[in-house]
């Protein structure tokens, strides 16, 4: 279900070079395309250390966390998974939330609200039914860890004087990014899918990066639940990592004479199931 050292794919985008890194490709089915699940596997002999065998997880709205978890605690045997997720009105239930059921997750609606609001009433419900609840953003040392050691697998002379563009929600992947090849590269560009640059900026000081002229941060152009709608040529999240590529093709100029590097954190979502 995983690979653990993800393919780097070369496309031309405007006549410039771009090595992208294809990390969607590190869970495969039952597991939806996504590289987040790099973290939570490294925290499973932490909470089996603990006693610990519940994961819960809080599934936002265009999310694929919860159906990611569920199938990434079926792979592990012995432990089980909670789903809370937003119900708006009498919408019936998306489609992630449908395949972690499948998967043998229990599944926990709550009222929808503000994400931070139903993250926290998340939060509340796993620690009552004694679980262990994934932080906001997968924010978590051990989920930083895992991107950190896979940015580490690029060859140096691939990051030698590189521009690494990076999607953002939370700043996870960008921090484990930093962590792993900032003295190499060029420029870390992290372009935001929906989260203000302050808040990404709070991820990085809280793994102890500084946001410096080697980091910039890209305000978001779209809203958290709009899709990019621009061509990719290989399976790119409407909702995450295709606003990312839109900034590098109106950017391509001012990269032409760089190395470029792309990091996709995940594949298509495929909206028309959702029912």
């Amino acid at each position: 279900m995983y690979t653990e050292n993800t393919p780097i794919e070369t496309y031309d985008v405007c006549n410039t070079k771009v090595f992208v890194k294809r990390d969607d490709l590190y869970s495969g089915p039952p597991a939806p395309p996504l590289g987040k699940l790099r973290g939570l596997r490294m925290m499973f002999p932490y909470l089996r250390e603990q006693g610990c065998f519940r994961i819960g997880c809080f599934e936002p709205h265009r999310s694929r966390v919860g159906h990611a978890v569920a199938a990434a605690c079926a792979h592990e045997g012995d432990f089980e998974c909670s789903v809370v997720y937003p119900q708006f009105g009498n919408a019936k239930m998306r489609a992630s939330v449908l395949q972690a059921q499948r998967l043998g997750a229990q599944i926990i609606p709550v009222r929808g609200n503000h994400t931070p609001i139903n993250h926290n009433q998340a939060k509340k419900i796993i620690s009552e039914i004694g679980g262990w609840m994934i932080p906001f953003g997968f924010e978590f040392p051990l989920a930083i860890q895992a991107v950190e050691y896979e940015a580490r697998r690029i060859p140096d002379d691939m990051l030698s004087g590189a521009v690494v563009i990076v999607p953002c929600g939370s700043g996870v992947t960008l921090a484990g990014i930093a962590r792993g090849v900032l003295e190499k590269v060029d420029t870390i560009i992290g372009v935001s899918i929906g989260r203000s640059a302050k808040q990404i900026q709070t991820c990085l000081a809280n793994a102890d990066i500084a946001v410096d002229s080697m980091i910039r941060i890209i305000e978001p152009n779209y809203k958290y639940g709009q899709p990019a709608t621009d061509y990719c040529p290989f399976p790119c999240d409407e909702f995450y990592d295709l606003k990312a590529w839109e900034f590098l093709k109106d950017n391509a100029d001012s990269f032409r004479t760089k190395k470029v590097i792309f990091w996709n954190v995940g594949g298509n979502q495929d909206v028309s199931s959702d029912r």
